[in-house]
């Protein structure tokens, strides 16, 4: 019934997505990625999640991003 929209940036265009990833949060980025969350949207800096991943060094999230068919 309340239904988030999952996909919307913040004031940066950081998705909840994104925010997760930059917090190491696999949990949470495997719950989004189930409600099918746009996987490659980037920023306004032009970074997408898979970007956001390899910069923080997270191998596990990395892996669930290109799993699910980041690009």
């Amino acid at each position: 019934e309340w239904k988030a929209k999952a996909n919307i940036g913040d004031n940066q265009s950081k998705t909840p997505l994104m925010r997760a990833i930059e917090f190491h949060q696999e949990g949470c980025v495997a719950l989004l990625l189930s409600y099918n969350v746009d996987i490659d949207t980037a920023d306004a800096q032009g970074n997408t999640p898979l970007h956001i991943a390899v910069e923080g060094a997270n191998m596990g999230i990395i892996h669930v991003l290109v799993k699910n068919g980041a690009s």
